[in-house]
Order: structure tokens, then sequence, then C-alpha cells
């Protein structure tokens, strides 16, 4: 069953909702166009915001599942952690999309929810009211920028609260694997207020 379970969390993160949903939709392969990521961010831009939060929510399932397997299956946290990371390497290599995928940040998303759910709800929660003020303020801020922020403050909160082992280990691997899968948008920022390049929003 440890075999598995491993086998099926990489499958589960290999589920590319987004480009079979805009493909069904459209007609076109997702990453052909506007930021060319696999992802709900680049979706919602064709689908609309209905588009947008379902498959966020898809992908964050993916990688609730995933951990979920293992846990009610009664493997340890160890086991349930190596399950969130291969739910979200097959998000960003899924053998049904010829190894082209998305960022993983809705699917670490929702591994979190699983494997470490206050932390993971309380970082959402600081998430959400961060964004409702921007908003208020009518400050626009591109969503990268909040996956770095929430990935940063599920760490902190992680280190905050005493998280230990292997579920300390993911959290403060996270925004790492964001800042890596995330590069071209930082990078991007960063030549634009060097007057060097522009944004690149996705």
């Amino acid at each position: 069953m440890l075999i598995a379970s491993i086998l099926i969390a990489y499958l589960l993160g290999s589920l590319p909702f987004s480009l079979w949903i805009v493909r069904a939709r459209r007609g076109i392969d997702l990453r052909t166009t506007g930021s060319g990521n696999a992802g709900a961010t680049n979706a919602g831009r064709l689908l609309g915001p209905g588009g947008y939060v379902g498959i966020l929510v898809l992908d964050a399932a993916k990688g609730a599942l995933a951990v979920a397997t293992p846990l009610l299956l009664g493997f340890d946290s160890r086991t349930q952690t190596l399950c969130a990371a291969l739910a979200i390497a097959g998000h960003l290599w899924p053998l049904f999309a010829r190894f082209r995928g998305g960022k993983g940040a809705a699917t670490a998303l929702g591994a979190a929810l699983v494997l470490t759910p206050q932390t993971a709800a309380w970082s959402l929660l600081v998430l959400v009211l961060a964004r409702a003020l921007c908003w208020l303020a009518g400050r626009r801020v591109d969503a990268w920028y909040w996956t770095l922020a929430a990935s940063l403050c599920y760490a902190a909160l992680a280190l905050w609260t005493q998280l230990h082992g292997p579920r300390l280990a993911y959290a403060l691997l996270l925004p790492l694997t964001m800042m890596a899968t995330h590069h071209q948008n930082w990078r991007g920022a960063w030549a634009a207020r060097r007057g060097s390049g522009k944004d690149i929003h996705s």
C-alpha cells in the first residue's frame, strides 16, 4: 500500500485540469496563450472568475487527496509529506501533459490543508484578509506576490506553532519551491523595477 500511495500521489498531481478544461471550453492549449502557464490564473483569463475558482479548487483537491490517502491508510507523517511533495511534482511535471505543467501553488495549498490543517488555515485567513484590504484600498497586486507571501507566512507560522519533523520541513521548503517555480515572475518584476524589462503576470 505504501508504493500505491506514492504512485497515486504523483498521478493525482499529474491531472492537468486547467489544460483539459480550457481545451474543452476554448479548443486551445492553455500553454500557448497568456503567460503560457498551465494554472488557474492563466486559465482564468480565458474562462473568467468562475473558471479560475473551479480550477483552483480542483488543483487544491489533488494535493489534499494525495495527502489524505496515506493519512487514512495509517501511514506516518513522513509518508504523508512525501506524498504532498509528489503531488506538487506531478503538477509541475505531469505525466498526462508531456511533463509541462503549472507552478504548483494550489496543489501545495491543498496538501498543506491536510498535512498541517491549522497552520495552513491560519495562513490562508491572513492571505484572504490582506487581499481584501488591498482590494478595498484599490491596489492591484499580482497573484504571484500573494503566492510567495502566503508560503512565507505558512513557514513562519510553522515555526511559531512549533511544528516538527517532516511537516516542518515541508513548511520551510515550500517558500523556496514557490520562488523556484515563479522565478520568471520575480525576475521580470526586478527587471521592470530597474527599467530593463517588464513584469510578468501569471
